[in-house]
Order: structure tokens, then sequence, then C-alpha cells
């Protein structure tokens, strides 16, 4: 049975599948997109949008059955075997993330197109500054979540090339060692 996860182990997993920078860059974009774009923005584009999420998530549902099966010994040693655990833990991790992440992003384009993009304004806590229009929040948040699924799905892309090329790995490794068992067999016959 796995020890329990420590907090530390548990921030890092959280790091990990946020990609640091990237979601940086997502919130930046969003900004940029509440600041400069018309309200309605994605009004136009909403069911490619929804249409993007949920290709998305069709994607990740075979990648993660992917990884969550491509665990196997096939020769390697202990430490290796652990490693290799840890590594599709991780891309379990991203893997799950994104495919929250677009499943949020379909239920709040949805939603915004429900509301015909346009909610009330916000009032600010400061007197001086004027009222935050909160239809620009569904942009902030639409282009935020677009992006930043762009971002880590590159990510995602890699980790399946690299859970493809240990099965390979592993399945050399397990012909190599039933060929010698095969050659061993023939030799004591």
């Amino acid at each position: 049975m796995p020890a329990k996860e420590s907090r530390e182990e548990s921030w890092r997993r959280i790091q990990n599948a946020l990609g640091g920078w990237k979601v940086f860059g997502a919130l930046l974009v969003g900004a940029l997109t509440t600041a400069y774009a018309p309200y309605d923005f994605f009004d136009d584009a909403s069911s490619d949008i929804v249409t993007v999420f949920g290709i998305v998530m069709a994607a990740l549902v075979p990648a993660m059955l992917l990884a969550a099966t491509s665990m196997r010994a096939g020769g390697f040693s202990v430490a290796s075997v652990r490693l290799l655990a840890k590594s599709l833990d991780d891309q379990m991790a991203l893997f799950g993330l994104l495919f929250l992440c677009s499943l949020l992003g379909a239920g709040l384009v949805i939603v915004a197109k429900s509301v015909d993009w346009s909610l009330p304004a916000l009032p600010l806590p400061f007197d001086h500054l004027p009222k935050l229009n909160g239809s620009g929040l569904f942009n902030f948040l639409v282009a935020t979540v677009l992006t930043f699924l762009a971002l880590r799905l590159i990510d995602a892309i890699s980790g399946i090339r690299a859970i493809l090329k240990l099965s390979s790995e592993i399945a050399v490794g397990e012909a190599f060692e039933r060929s010698r068992s095969q050659l061993k067999d023939q030799d004591a016959a």
C-alpha cells in the first residue's frame, strides 16, 4: 500500500499540473481580451468553442486510459518502476486537469450564451472607479481557459509521446526477456 502523499508532494503535483508561467500567460490573455474585446466577442464562435472543448475531452479519455494501463515492469529496476509510476501519476494529474478545464470551459460558454454574454455591472469598493461591466468576466474566463488549454495541451502531447516511447521500451524489454528465456530452454534441451 503506498504511503500517504505529503503536503509538499501534493503542492508539487499541483504546480506541475498548472505549468507555472502558462497560468500567468493565460491570465494575461484573459485580461487583454477583457480590456480590448467587445463583450460578445466569443458569441459567434460559441458553438465552435464548445465543440473544441468536447474534442479535447474526447481525446483526453483514451490518453488517460493509455497512461493508466502502460504500467508494467518490463525488466526495469525497482527504482525505474517507481520513477515510472510517479511520472505516469503526474501525467494523469495533467490529463485530469485539462479534462476538468475543458468541462468548465464548455459549461461557461453555454451559460454565457444563455444570458446573451451579458451580466449587470459590478460595483467596485472604491467610489472614484467606474463600475466594472460584468460581461467582461465571460471574456476573461473563456480567453483564460482557452489559452491555458492551448499551452498545456502541448505538454499533454509530449506526455503521450513519452508514454508511447516508454511502452515501446517495455515491450522491447519483455521481448528480449522472452527471447533470452527461449534460448536458455533450447540450450537446456
